[in-house]
C-alpha cells in the first residue's frame, strides 16, 4: 500500500490534530515504512498457530453456579451497634 500525504491529510483532520509540511511527510514515511512491515508480516506462514485470545495463555475458570442459603436479617443485625427496623443505621454524613 503506497501512503500519501493526502491520506495523512484525512487522518489528521478525522483525529482533529495539525500538522505543519514537513509534519505529514514525516508521518506519511511512518506510515508508509508500518504498512510495509505489516506486509512482511502477511508473508509467515501461521497455518499451524492457533488462534488465541491474550498472549499469556491465561483463560477463565469457571465454576458452578448454585444458590445457598444466606443468613437471615437478624444474624446479619445481630452485631450492627445501631438499627433501624430491618437496615443498619448510619450517621449522616452529608450537610444539608
Amino acid at each position: 500500500m503506497n501512503f500519501t500525504d493526502e491520506n495523512t491529510k484525512k487522518l489528521l483532520i478525522l483525529a482533529k490534530l495539525s500538522a505543519n509540511t514537513q509534519e505529514v511527510k514525516a508521518l506519511t514515511s511512518s506510515c508508509n515504512e508500518i504498512f510495509s512491515y505489516m506486509e512482511k508480516l502477511n508473508e509467515l506462514d501461521v497455518s499451524s498457530v492457533k488462534p488465541m485470545q491474550h498472549v499469556h495463555g491465561s483463560s477463565n475458570i469457571y465454576r458452578e453456579d448454585t444458590p445457598i442459603k444466606s443468613m437471615n436479617t437478624d444474624l446479619g443485625l445481630q452485631n450492627a451497634p445501631n438499627k433501624a427496623g430491618d437496615y443498619i443505621s448510619v450517621p449522616l454524613i452529608i450537610e444539608e
